[in-house]
């Protein structure tokens, strides 16, 4: 049978190859019944990189900053104390809810990224750095607390999206234009380019 011929014709190769080889191929033989060796083979045959290059991405934290969250204080009040020079109008009292609490200090650090993220890939970040995604509190104070900050570089809070009146998910971002500074509100879908940083909650 050809099955037979085909052992056959590589027990005669086998018998030919030096011994210093034989443990190579025996490793490989032992490997080639991994779908995915096999395919490996097949890219190295054609000269191919048998294995696909992978893409490592970096991201560092850009700096870290200390917050306290007062907790007693509308989504607008807070805004007027912000100072700034101007504020997307759809940030609201009633899309942006501020339950009373007690004091909370909060540790905010900015991660910047190497390659234009997405929201998830922010997210799936913090979780490996142990940090939590900001709530929407913690934006309103950052611009009050710190901010300089923005002047920088605009800074994004990943919390629960708020549609607006278009149903689309965006979170607040803290930036500047034209020398002022502002309060915005970008699309949460995006892809962010690499010179926003992104604010997370270490635990």
């Amino acid at each position: 049978t050809m099955s037979s011929d085909m052992l056959g014709k590589i027990r005669n190769e086998l018998v030919r190859l030096p011994g210093t080889t034989l443990g190579v191929v025996y490793d490989f033989v032992v490997k080639i019944s991994d779908p995915e060796w096999t395919e490996a083979a097949k890219r190295f045959l054609r000269k191919e990189n048998p294995w696909p290059i992978v893409e490592f991405f970096i991201s560092r934290v850009w700096g870290v900053s200390q917050l306290t969250l007062e907790g007693n204080e509308t989504a607008l009040e807070l805004i007027r104390r912000g100072q700034y020079g101007w504020y997307n109008r759809l940030i609201t009292d009633e899309r942006f809810p501020i339950q009373p609490h007690d004091r909370v200090d909060r540790t905010v650090e900015l991660v910047e990224f190497d390659h234009d993220p997405t929201s998830e890939e922010v997210l799936e970040d913090f979780a490996r750095r142990g940090l939590e995604r900001p709530i929407t509190e913690d934006a309103f104070y950052f611009g009050i607390q710190h901010p300089k900050k923005q002047r920088k570089r605009p800074i994004v809070f990943l919390h629960e999206p708020v549609l607006d009146p278009d149903g689309r998910h965006r979170v607040l971002v803290l930036r500047e234009d034209s020398d002022a500074r502002g309060l915005d509100m970008y699309l949460f879908d995006d892809r962010w380019t690499q010179y926003y940083v992104f604010a997370g909650v270490r635990k």
